[in-house]
């Protein structure tokens, strides 16, 4: 019975500092939309949904890995067609050229441009940006914001209507009193 009077205690502390820190966070977003120009204006916010999930430091690394990834694979094609283009330029004028003195100006000026190109490429290719090691030493479970996804209805006033937005995703400083952005998806 000890044991039984002690989990349901835990269990009501843990909702207890839950509904607590939801309503921090609540609150930031409500004073949030309400505030205009220093100006509050009461929307009467209802929310049909509030959920909190954390953003891990391995959260992070794995969206800075994907930028990284992306971005990489762009540079690297984009690169390649130059070099493609110049190597068929160079090859389109060595089977046509006449060998006079324009045709191997312009074979060389292609060729100087194709050097450049490849080094270019093979910058790319061995690019490592230095963002990559931004959390370097830290621990991956640590916690660096909070996301909400949030649904909820407001009163707006110049329409003179209730208002709905479902599912709409911000992210929250951990202590729940910024908002950093709205995420975009």
């Amino acid at each position: 019975m000890k044991k039984l009077l002690t989990i349901f205690i835990i269990s009501l502390s843990t909702l207890s500092c839950t509904s607590q820190t939801n309503d921090v966070f609540k609150q930031t977003f409500k004073d949030a939309l309400e505030m205009d120009n220093g100006v509050r204006a009461d929307l009467d916010v209802k929310f049909t949904k509030f959920e909190l999930s954390d953003i891990l430091v391995k959260d992070s690394i794995q969206i800075l890995q994907n930028i990284y990834e992306t971005e990489k694979a762009k540079k690297i094609a984009s690169e390649q067609k130059d070099v493609d283009l110049y190597k068929s330029r160079i090859e389109k004028y060595k089977k046509t050229a006449d060998k006079s003195a324009v045709s191997r100006m312009m074979i060389k000026d292609q060729e100087g441009l194709l050097q450049s190109a490849e080094k270019r490429l093979e910058k790319w290719q061995n690019w490592r940006p230095d963002y990559l090691d931004r959390y370097n030493g830290r621990d991956e479970s640590e916690v660096l914001a909070k996301l909400a996804t949030i649904s909820f209805s407001c009163f707006n006033p110049r329409k003179q209507a209730r208002e709905e937005a479902t599912d709409v995703k911000f992210l929250f400083s951990t202590d729940g009193k910024t908002i950093i952005q709205r995420v975009n998806e």
